[in-house]
């Protein structure tokens, strides 16, 4: 006779400084099918811009190379568990076929390899030594933005798995540390996520992933002073429009990418690199020696 299985029920946590954890007040978001996700509250989302702000100084100490590695390991840990995805994707919460969720996780692994492959090459291609007509030299280099606050869009098609996880693949290949909002709808493929994350070299609190009602977590994490930028596919207007007057709160970085952009990744991976960065230009003076180049720099 066949033996039974004690199968032990998945409880779903909150990503946040490299551990999973309940919400600091006990709050939980209960669904349909019986799960339930913590409901992350304002100490809560404090602690993940306090770990976002220690990851940023570590992962700018990777080299380009060791960052490209890093990415790489979370699409080959992704990779291994695509039937367990798959089913995260239904969870009773979606209506996907098995084809169509199977699909989504692959283009996910695609995006995640293809930005593996930028994350140490997209410095020679934005970067530019400028002429000028003076005795200096002239760089612009481009540099991360720093700690990104990432509002995915709802949209019951690569909503809930490609499109927030390429939104985090490719804020981090730019340099930045995350906190994303997973969407309310059905969080449970982006927490899955986070155990691909905490086995692929990220170093703590690069990436954090809340969860709960976006009403309550959006306006704390938009207006908070240490977030240097806000990343998001959302479009609709009340939504944008409170991300943007909170942006103007201490000048945050607004950054509004459409849907297609994200997805259409073997297209649009540079132009969106380029949305994540800041260029610095360095003027750098060239000393001057008459006796030795009269009449020239």
């Amino acid at each position: 006779r066949k033996e039974k299985h004690f199968l032990v029920p998945k409880t779903y946590k909150m990503f946040v400084n490299g551990n999973f954890i309940r919400s600091e007040q006990g709050h939980v978001l209960s669904y349909k099918n019986g799960l339930r996700v913590p409901r992350a509250s304002k100490k809560d989302i404090r602690d993940a811009v306090i770990a976002a702000a220690s990851a940023l100084h570590k992962w700018e100490q990777y080299s380009p190379f060791l960052k490209s590695q890093v990415i790489y390991r979370m699409a080959e840990m992704l990779s291994g568990r695509i039937n367990e995805f798959v089913a995260e994707l239904h969870k009773g919460l979606v209506d996907l076929s098995e084809e169509e969720a199977k699909k989504e996780i692959e283009h996910t692994i695609q995006a995640i390899f293809h930005y593996a492959g930028w994350a140490d090459k997209f410095q020679h291609i934005i970067s530019c030594v400028n002429p000028v007509v003076s005795s200096y030299f002239c760089f612009s280099i481009p540099e991360p933005v720093g700690i990104l606050g990432v509002i995915p869009s709802v949209n019951e098609k690569y909503g809930y798995m490609a499109i927030p996880v390429i939104m985090i693949i490719s804020a981090i290949t730019a340099g930045n540390s995350v906190i994303i909002i997973a969407p309310e709808a059905n969080p449970f493929p982006l927490l899955s996520f986070a155990e691909v994350i905490s086995t692929s070299d990220c170093p703590p609190g690069l990436i954090n992933i809340l969860t709960g009602k976006l009403t309550e977590i959006l306006p704390v994490l938009t207006s908070h002073m240490r977030v240097n930028g806000l990343f998001t596919t959302e479009g609709e207007h009340e939504i944008t429009a409170l991300i943007r007057a909170n942006a103007a709160i201490n000048v945050k970085r607004f950054i509004k990418a459409t849907e297609n952009e994200i997805l259409n990744f073997t297209e649009n991976s540079l132009d969106l690199i380029n949305k994540l960065v800041e260029i610095k230009t360095i003027w750098h003076p060239i000393e001057w020696i008459p006796e030795l180049s009269p009449g020239k720099y």
